[in-house]
């Protein structure tokens, strides 16, 4: 997640990491940020993303896939919330692929 969120901030997007290793802190002020569009992309894990809400959220994008089909309606479901419409694109690595 820091590796993925520094390349995108090196190449000018304005991203934010959200994993256990942050304290609650720093989660609560990186998702403030990100609620608010100072921070436009939110690179979280899978244990991150659990309970996470944010309106108009309209784009979910899966870099490292899930296994469990349950987590990955989970991470699409932060999309498409009280009737709204929403993306969810996964990237697949051919060292990935099953």
């Amino acid at each position: 997640v820091d590796k993925l969120t520094k390349h995108l901030l090196n190449s000018g997007v304005r991203a934010a990491a959200l994993h256990g290793g942050k304290s609650q802190p720093q989660r609560t002020r990186t998702l403030a940020q990100f609620k608010t569009g100072q921070v436009t992309v939110l690179v979280a894990t899978n244990v991150a993303a659990r309970g996470i809400h944010v309106d108009n959220l309209d784009l979910v994008v899966n870099v490292d896939p899930p296994s469990d089909h349950k987590d990955y309606l989970h991470r699409g479901g932060r999309t498409a919330r009280a009737g709204e419409s929403g993306s969810v694109v996964t990237l697949v690595l051919p060292s990935q692929r099953r």
